[in-house]
């Protein structure tokens, strides 16, 4: 019964990792992909490059977290 909810909690971690991961990444996807469909005036260019670091940002701190609790481990 044991492994078998440590195996549950596993899981859980791992699904929560992969969405923290892929959201970002389909979000900075998505925004690359609109800002080259189109003419864009400067400051569009600006705010696309702006969300950009600030996704980077949190996939950076995602990363951050789970270096961290593989060395607890």
């Amino acid at each position: 019964a044991r492994i078998a909810m440590l195996n549950e909690g596993l899981k859980q971690v791992s699904d929560n990792i992969a969405h923290d991961l892929k959201t970002p990444l389909t979000r900075l996807r998505n925004r690359a992909e609109a800002t080259l469909a189109g003419r864009h005036k400067t400051d569009d260019y600006r705010q696309a490059l702006e969300g950009t670091i600030a996704e980077s940002d949190q996939l950076i701190k995602t990363f951050n977290a789970i270096l961290m609790i593989s060395r607890l481990e």
